[in-house]
């Protein structure tokens, strides 16, 4: 089966959503996603634009809503007989000021909103990432038929363990994430500041995103941030290097990130990093250092990063129960017959 992916243009959702191994399904039973950025196909002609396009068994628009094409999308593929399907793992009706007044600014527009709800009623129906991603929209388009996605980012099992990995000789506190999570990072400031006034030997580092200013000034020689990289590839791969202790996976509460996925907390256990997160959103009910989800929540971030540095048993024993649980989504299969489903 053959499955066309619009997006504007090729980016980390892209690879982790349709380029997950397949080398476990049958043959017979592989989808090949076609993967079509719009900044690029628009230049074709239209005759070679949706012979390219519609060479499918349907249509996926990633997040791709285009003010000025979408209505012309979708004529197309209705006449040349295919099923669309807006896939969204944002709740992009809302978005918050918080992920960068630029990309604010983009997303609530008038035309851009107009042509989300247009892209939304219009097509076959939305992929949501999430079922409190598809529990939001469906409170404000009842009508809309929405297929929540058996799980997200996928994770490879096979390739881990909790030895695979070499840590650094100290210990090394981590953060990973765009600007667009400063918000998020700032909800630890304080907290990080106590454990690096209570104990020089650790370090804290940031990935993709700048360090607070605070923990910079205080901190120089212990507090710095790593250059990004280009490619989503190149980012599990760096990851994977840093040797970090633990993970850091805070959310501020808000419905934008209430619908979120949670991709950063299986790429950190794709990584070989234990984890430590916010029981909000996507990351309630993951595996935590307390035997349940109370007993965690009376602890604050500081006891829960000094408890997982200074113990290697805890650190341990909390990467394998994050390892079981990030299982759930290991099986290709299970996605292979999502998007061959909803083809009927």
């Amino acid at each position: 089966m053959k499955i066309s992916v619009l997006c504007e243009t090729i980016q980390a959702t892209q690879s982790i959503a349709y380029f997950f191994d397949q080398s476990l399904v049958p043959d017979d039973q592989k989808v090949k996603f076609q993967l079509h950025a719009w900044a690029e196909l628009k230049h074709l002609d239209t005759f070679s634009r949706y012979l390219t396009l519609f060479d499918c068994e349907y249509l996926i628009l990633s997040r791709w809503y285009s003010p000025d094409h979408i209505h012309e999308i979708l004529r197309e593929a209705r006449n040349n007989g295919k099923k669309v399907f807006l896939h969204l793992d944002d709740f992009l009706f809302s978005v918050p000021k918080s992920i960068g007044i630029k990309k604010w600014r983009h997303y609530s527009s008038a035309k851009m909103l107009e042509a989300l709800y247009a892209a939304a009623e219009l097509s076959d129906g939305i992929i949501a990432s999430t079922n409190l991603l598809a529990n939001q929209i469906n409170e404000i388009l009842p009508s809309t038929e929405i297929f929540v996605l058996p799980y997200w980012r996928h994770f490879d099992n096979r390739k881990y363990s909790c030895t695979d990995f070499i840590k650094r000789v100290y210990p090394v506190i981590g953060y990973m994430g765009t600007q667009t999570h400063a918000d998020d990072l700032e909800l630890l400031t304080p907290d990080l500041d106590q454990v690096l006034h209570r104990n020089p030997s650790i370090v804290f580092e940031t990935f993709g995103i700048d360090m607070p200013k605070l923990l910079f000034e205080k901190y120089p020689n212990r507090c710095s941030t790593l250059d990004k990289v280009e490619s989503y590839e190149e980012f599990q791969s760096v990851l994977s290097s840093l040797g970090w202790w633990v993970a850091l996976a805070p959310l501020t509460q808000n419905i934008f990130n209430y619908c979120k996925t949670n991709t950063k907390f299986v790429e950190y256990i794709q990584a070989g990093i234990p984890v430590i997160a916010s029981n909000y959103g996507p990351y309630q009910n993951t595996p935590t250092i307390s035997d349940n989800q109370i007993g965690d929540q009376q602890c604050s971030w500081l006891e829960k990063i000094e408890t997982v540095i200074f113990s290697k048993a805890s650190r341990n024993l909390l990467y394998e129960r994050q390892i079981r649980y990030c299982s759930d989504f290991s099986d290709p299969n299970v996605l292979v017959g999502f998007y061959r489903s909803i083809a009927c």
